[in-house]
Parts: structure tokens; sequence; C-alpha cells
């Protein structure tokens, strides 16, 4: 598919499923994950439009969607830490279904979405530490522009290649959503908490218009600062495709 649409659509995901998936506290603080009891991986019929994530009453949903979203997800990586694997983690989509045991904690489902790729598509990775160039997320000279959600928010979010919108969006996932819009790891210093609400556009095509860089800056009152560190790359050994069931 075309590059914009993928970064379009791996923003979405990135959100959609760090909200679904986000650890709260470390895995040896708590017993090891549960398996899913029962998961179909199919694909995904190209005559039926959209993709969707939904986890509800141990009920795991996601539809339309690649191999390399899955793995960026079961992995907390993003699109551009992931090198090796075939050619199809980009072009073939799939649907998943899975149950979990109705004692499953949320905070589980990373490792057991890792455990179902490792065993569906045979999965084989490694990691790899590699000084890279990264970018801090800072307050800039004028103060944030960011406003503060209020209580009774909802959290909500829109993203594509050239605008964002989110309401009740706590900073980490605003800096992963960064990152994801930069194609670099961003790290946070600007020692915010809470939730915020905002919308900005950009346009790296149009000469007349801010580059996401500065829409950030003069729109949000951040800043990224280009910085050195080491950075956590994934290596896709071997995958196969899933037979159906």
């Amino acid at each position: 598919m075309a590059l914009k649409a993928f970064v379009a659509h791996a923003l979405i995901c990135a959100i959609a499923l760090a909200v679904m998936f986000a650890p709260a506290i470390h895995a040896q603080d708590r017993p090891a994950a549960p398996a899913f009891e029962v998961a179909a991986i199919k694909p995904h019929n190209p005559n039926e439009p959209g993709g969707g994530y939904s986890f509800q009453h141990g009920r795991l949903n996601i539809s339309n969607t690649w191999l390399r979203i899955l793995v960026m997800n079961a992995y907390e990586v993003k699109d551009f830490q992931i090198s090796g694997g075939p050619s199809w983690i980009d072009s073939e989509r799939f649907d998943v279904v899975a149950k979990a045991p109705d004692t499953a904690d949320p905070r589980d489902l990373n490792p057991m979405l890792r455990a179902l790729l490792e065993d569906r598509f045979k999965l084989a990775v490694h990691r790899e530490s590699r000084e890279s160039t990264v970018y801090t997320l800072v307050i800039a000279k004028g103060g944030i522009k960011l406003h503060r959600s209020s209580p009774d928010a909802q959290f909500s979010n829109r993203a594509g290649p050239e605008g964002m919108s989110a309401t009740k969006m706590p900073i980490r996932l605003i800096v992963s959503q960064f990152s994801s819009a930069v194609h670099r790891i961003v790290i946070d210093k600007t020692g915010l908490e809470g939730d915020f609400d905002y919308d900005f556009r950009w346009s790296d095509k149009d000469p007349d218009s801010q580059s996401i860089f500065t829409a950030i800056e003069e729109q949000l009152g951040l800043k990224l600062e280009s910085a050195k560190a080491p950075v956590e790359f994934l290596i896709i050994d071997h995958a196969e495709k899933p037979s159906e069931n």
C-alpha cells in the first residue's frame, strides 16, 4: 500500500492498541501471563473495508491489519524499529479474534499477543541496541499551549500523516504519537503530568505550510530537540503465514 496510507494507519493503530495494551507495572511484579483460551487468525476479506481494534469482556478483535502492526504493539516498538522478515508483513492483512480467560489482566494482553504471534505466525525475533539519533520533547520557550482535559472528558484520538487531534491524552501517548509521526524515538523531558486535549495541523510537502516540528512548537508550545541515545531494534528472524484456525 502507499506509504502515506500506511503511516496514517500505523499512527491510529499505535495509539488504539497502546491504550489497550499499555503496561502499568513490570512483568516480574505479576504472575506469568495466561494464554488466550481460543484464537482465530484469517486473511482479511478485501471486500470488507475499514478495520477495528477492541478488547471487551476478555474478547480481543483486531481486523484488517498487517503483521508489522501486530508486532509493533505486541513487542512495544515503532515501525522504524523493526527490520527483517518477509515482504508480506507489510502487505498481507489479517483478522484476529481471541478470547482471554475471564480473570486475565488487561496488562497481560501484550505478552499474550506475543505468544499468539509466536505460535500462529511461527514468529522468531531478537533485539539489538544501537546508538541512534532520537528527539527529546521539551517545553518551548513561550510555554505550553496544550489544554488540560476536563475531569469528565472522554478519551478520543484522530491521527493522520498531516494532522492530529485528541482529548484526554496522557503525555506518554502524546510522546508515542509524535514518535510514530517523525520516525524516531521521542523521549519525554517536559515533566508534564495529567491528560491533555489538542488539535494541530502541518504539511511537510507544502512549502507555505508549517512542518510538523514548527507545528508542535508554535501550536502546542512543545519542542523536539535532536539527541543521541541507545535505541532498541527488533529483528524479525522468521515468520510464516498462519493457517486458518
